[in-house]
């Protein structure tokens, strides 16, 4: 059954690795509120966002509008690593001047729900690693977090 997920600040990081993923602990089909960043390290995983489904291969990052039904969906018995950063979008909202409010969530309104290899694109996309490191920074800043 799918679940809307809650968090309880603006933004919210987590980092999970396991050696051979049990089907047992799987992540389920969820939403929320939240903008999320996804980075797939290691493994063998399919992403289903909506109605697409992507073919995951280490290096690659999901940017997501979170309130589309997704889940990830690791191949049992392979490893899987990644890391994922939610961040609640009004907080950009009000906490930016309406110009870089406009860049820093630029990726996550106008691609909305897309997968990107950081491999592939790194000397052609010099522009998204920034924008996205902006994101990470201001979302911290307006969080408060040093980390």
């Amino acid at each position: 059954m799918p679940s809307m997920m809650q968090f309880s600040a603006s933004l919210e990081y987590s980092y999970r690795s396991t050696s051979t993923f049990n089907p047992g602990k799987s992540d389920g089909f969820h939403s929320h509120p939240h903008y999320e960043i996804y980075y797939f390290h290691d493994g063998e995983c399919t992403y289903i966002i909506g109605d697409r489904v992507y073919n995951l291969e280490p290096g690659d990052l999901v940017l997501m509008h979170g309130l589309t039904l997704h889940r990830p969906h690791p191949k049992p018995g392979s490893a899987y690593e990644r890391s994922t950063l939610h961040f609640d979008p009004s907080a950009i909202r009000s906490s930016l001047h309406p110009d870089r409010m406009a860049e820093v969530l630029r990726p996550f309104e106008e691609l909305r729900n897309c997968r990107v290899n950081l491999k592939e694109i790194a000397a052609l996309n010099s522009k998204l690693y920034c924008m996205i490191f902006i994101v990470c920074l201001k979302v911290r800043a307006i969080s408060g977090k040093s980390e």
